[in-house]
C-alpha cells in the first residue's frame, strides 16, 4: 500500500512572513527576518480559511518533496491535482522485464497483498517469454500482453514536488475516501508535516 518517505519541507517561515504582504505598503519587506508570534497568528488564520477564497494562497510557498511508493490505481486519482508534480518515477515496463528472472517470492513483492498470485505468475511468464523472444512480431505481442495484464496493484515509486496549498485540497477531498489504506496513509503523512494542521486547519474530525 501507499508509503511516503524521505520528506523535505522548504520555505515554511518565509511563506508565513510573506502572508503579511497584503497588509504592508512599504516598497520593500524583509522576508528573511525572524518570524514573530504575530506572523504565526496571521498565518494560521489565513491558511485555515475556506479553500477557494484566495486567503490561503501563501501556502503555495511551503514546498514539499517526498518519495511515494504507490499502487498504480492510486495515481489515477493523485494525478488529477494541479500541483502534484512527478519529478521521476520507476518504470513498469523496465522493472517487469528486469525482474522476470527473480524467484516468484521476490517478484511477488512488487505487488500489494490484494493481487491474486495466479495473475502475478501469468505476468511473470509473459515477461520471461518477452526477454527470451527474438521474433519482433511475437515480441511485441508478448510486450502488450505483459503490460495489458499487469494489475493495478503493481507498486512503483515516484519522487514528487508539491506544496501545502495543494496538500490542503487533497487532504480535505480524500480524508474519508473509500481507498482508506492508501489515502489514509497519505493523510497520516500530511499530519506529520511541520505545522501542517495548524496552518491549514485540516482535520479528519470535520467534513
Amino acid at each position: 500500500m501507499l508509503r511516503l518517505e524521505n520528506t523535505e519541507v522548504y520555505g515554511l517561515e518565509r511563506a508565513i512572513i510573506a502572508s503579511g504582504l497584503s497588509f504592508r505598503s512599504a516598497p520593500k519587506i524583509d522576508l528573511t527576518r525572524e518570524i514573530t508570534e504575530k506572523d504565526w497568528k496571521r498565518g494560521k488564520s489565513l491558511g485555515s480559511a475556506e479553500s477557494g477564497q484566495g486567503h490561503d494562497g501563501y501556502l503555495k510557498g511551503i514546498v514539499v518533496q517526498v518519495d511515494i511508493t504507490y499502487p498504480q490505481y492510486w495515481t489515477k486519482q493523485a494525478q488529477r491535482y494541479h500541483f502534484f508534480e512527478i519529478c521521476m518515477s520507476s518504470s513498469a515496463m523496465h522493472m517487469l522485464c528486469k525482474n522476470a528472472a527473480l524467484p516468484f517470492e521476490e517478484f511477488r513483492k512488487q505487488y500489494n497483498e490484494y493481487v491474486d498470485e495466479d495473475i502475478i505468475k501469468r505476468v511473470q511468464e509473459y515477461a520471461k517469454q518477452f526477454n527470451e523472444c527474438t521474433d519482433e512480431k511475437k515480441k511485441y505481442e508478448l510486450f502488450m500482453k505483459m503490460q495489458s495484464n499487469n494489475p493495478l496493484g503493481y507498486e512503483l515509486t515516484m519522487s514528487v514536488t508539491t506544496n501545502y496549498l495543494q496538500l490542503k485540497t487533497m487532504y480535505n477531498q480524500r480524508k474519508h475516501h473509500r481507498l482508506k489504506e492508501d489515502w489514509g496513509a497519505f493523510c497520516d503523512w500530511c499530519d506529520t508535516l511541520p505545522h501542517f494542521k495548524d496552518l491549514t486547519g485540516c482535520s479528519r474530525d470535520t467534513n
